[in-house]
């Protein structure tokens, strides 16, 4: 299938854009693995307040936002970042990818994450790592095609855009080209 999307850094206006996709992409892809009532009180303002944070805070080509665009409408995103948020990391990492699930299947993915890849390998670092939910399976194959493996680390993670409710995430690890 042939994609057309624009893949760009992401500015302060596509905030809203961008956090109006995060929360429906969180409220399709972690359904069963979320409480239902913590998916739905995901709070859009301050998942807003967030990514214009976010985005005013971006320092390419170390860590920024890529968004896949179509038209005047966002259909994806890639936060990406040095590994754990530390300067100093000589890996890259994938904080946060989601594409809007209405259009998952038909490529936009695949298309973001070669540009993500790319971008953290033109920023210097040697391998990347991202965290996934686990038994998030879908999530879990598209990174497998892509080249990423679980490497057996695992975490729990409370999220506050989650009111706190704990899931266990898996570590995923590439080379960089």
């Amino acid at each position: 299938m042939i994609v057309r999307v624009r893949i760009r850094p992401a500015i302060v206006l596509d905030a809203a854009q961008i956090a109006d996709l995060h929360v429906r992409s969180w409220q399709a892809g972690y359904a069963g693995l979320v409480p239902k009532p913590v998916l739905d009180g995901v709070d859009r303002a301050a998942r807003l307040t967030r990514w214009e944070e976010l985005l005013r805070d971006t320092d390419w080509p170390r860590s920024g936002t890529l968004v896949a665009e179509e038209g005047d409408r966002l259909v994806g995103f890639a936060r990406l970042c040095p590994e754990g948020g530390t300067e100093r990391s000589a890996g890259g990492e994938v904080a946060a990818f989601h594409v809007t699930p209405v259009r998952w299947r038909e490529g936009i993915g695949r298309t973001l994450m070669g540009v993500a890849v790319t971008q953290l390998a033109n920023a210097g670092f040697d391998n990347a790592i991202l965290w996934v939910v686990d038994g998030n399976h879908r999530a879990i194959h598209f990174y497998a095609a892509m080249g990423w493996w679980a490497d057996g680390a695992q975490r729990a993670e409370a999220s506050n855009a989650l009111s706190g409710h704990t899931v266990t995430e898996i570590r995923m690890t590439r080379p960089l080209p």
